[in-house]
């Protein structure tokens, strides 16, 4: 087993507001307030949408069927992302 070291830095006080400004902040370095995992299929599923290159995504979210399993799995089901991906997935059934 590696050694592993934790080290704490301190931040100076500073109101963040919400959860989601806390989430959001330089403290947790979220991008939005969910979690890393459901962050990566989020933006795998936009990247899908906007048919960018997947290649920089795991390869457990680079196809559509992948990306809405994991968004099952991590989001609830009022998640307001939800809406947008259903229509996009809509939209592209023959």
């Amino acid at each position: 087993m590696k050694d592993k070291a934790v080290t704490l830095e301190s931040l100076p006080w500073a109101k963040q507001g919400d959860t989601i400004g806390w989430l959001t902040s330089e403290v947790f370095g979220l991008k939005q307030a969910r979690s890393q995992e459901a962050e990566i299929a989020i933006e795998a599923a936009e990247a899908l949408m906007r048919h960018d290159d997947m290649s920089p995504f795991p390869e457990s979210v680079r196809t559509q069927e992948q990306i809405h399993k994991e968004l099952e799995r991590l989001l609830p089901v009022h998640d307001p992302f939800w809406p947008r991906w259903i229509v996009t997935m809509e939209d592209r059934q023959p």
